[in-house]
């Protein structure tokens, strides 16, 4: 039997490519549209996207598709940059659209034998359109092997 977490937090719905998942709202800094990223010359990472110039501040981009081994679309008009909290800095989630607020009341644990994309996920909610996975945006920025500005690892 699997535990149900109740949960009263809203979350931004976005999509990959033909999944949806949520990110916790008090994670997310802003959300802008796409911009010109930076390529960083080197970098060893194929999800880091590079960096661009948020304000006068450079932010580093990753893309969330290849973060999780999905296939990953080009760019349109609905693509945008999720700009969220990571230890004491920010960073920028590139993503294919950005839904909605939502509010999820039930969630359950991930299923256990789900490949690797499932180590970043807190759960699985139901909404009135299907279910959603929820990322933990932790477990998802924390890699280690490339740092960004400052002590953010993407």
């Amino acid at each position: 039997m699997h535990q149900v977490l109740h949960d009263s937090l809203q979350y931004i719905e976005i999509g990959c490519g033909t999944e949806r998942f949520a990110i916790p709202l008090p994670a997310i800094r802003e959300i802008i549209r796409m911009q010109e990223i930076t390529e960083l010359n080197g970098c060893e990472r194929p999800c880091v996207k590079g960096v661009i110039n948020l304000r006068g501040k450079i932010v580093p981009v990753f893309s969330m598709a290849e973060r999780l081994a999905l296939h990953e679309q080009p760019c349109s008009k609905s693509t945008r940059i999720v700009l969220v909290h990571y230890t004491e800095e920010t960073v920028g989630v590139l993503v294919d659209r950005v839904h909605r607020v939502l509010q999820i009341g039930e969630i359950q644990p991930p299923p256990s034998r789900t490949g690797s994309g499932a180590a970043v996920l807190t759960g699985v909610g139901q909404t009135e359109t299907g279910l959603v996975s929820i990322i933990d945006m932790e477990k998802l920025l924390h890699d280690g092997s490339v740092k960004g500005g400052g002590n953010v690892d993407v």
